[in-house]
């Protein structure tokens, strides 16, 4: 259903792409489905893109902090809990979370400047609990402000240039 609103603009299917996002985070709260749906659910509002979007088109941006609003907890439980220390996973979800962060704010530079303030504020509580989630963790969480030192950063973390420009170019 993801995809399919994805493919569709509009407002009427960005509330559906909303919604969605967020049954898909209940689900996976209540261990219905696993952590492999919901990075790629992540990985595809980064690198679907059947239609070019608008630089203030921001809605992929209002989906991918509601997802990590709704599962973070669950996708990356503290070291510290049982859950956190049976999940032989963590480390692997973690670089893919990292390395899917860095895209995310790759695809927010081509964004039209200056970000309304909802998003804006999205983003702000988006970063501090990626970053209270991944430092525990031991994972470096580099914010990159440029695409240029983002690309520096992705090529730092092995990801290839193909991966890097499936997204859009602005």
């Amino acid at each position: 259903a993801l995809r399919t609103d994805l493919e569709h603009p509009g407002h009427r299917t960005a509330q559906r792409r909303l919604q969605d996002i967020k049954f898909l985070g209940e689900l996976f709260n209540f261990r219905i489905i696993g952590t492999n749906v919901v990075l790629g659910a992540l990985a595809q509002l980064l690198f679907y893109f059947p239609h070019a979007s608008g630089a203030h088109d921001y809605s992929r941006i209002r989906a991918f902090c509601l997802m990590i609003e709704c599962s973070l907890r669950y996708l990356l439980p503290k070291p510290t809990s049982r859950a956190g220390r049976a999940n032989k996973g963590a480390f692997a979800v973690a670089k893919c979370l990292q390395t899917l962060v860095v895209h995310f704010y790759r695809y927010v530079q081509t964004r039209a400047k200056p970000v309304p303030h909802d998003i804006d504020f999205r983003l702000s509580e988006c970063v501090s609990a990626i970053t209270a989630a991944l430092k525990p963790r031991g994972a470096a969480v580099d914010f990159p402000p440029t695409l240029a030192k983002a690309d520096a950063l992705l090529a730092k973390y092995g990801v290839g240039a193909r991966a890097r420009d499936a997204g859009p170019s602005g």
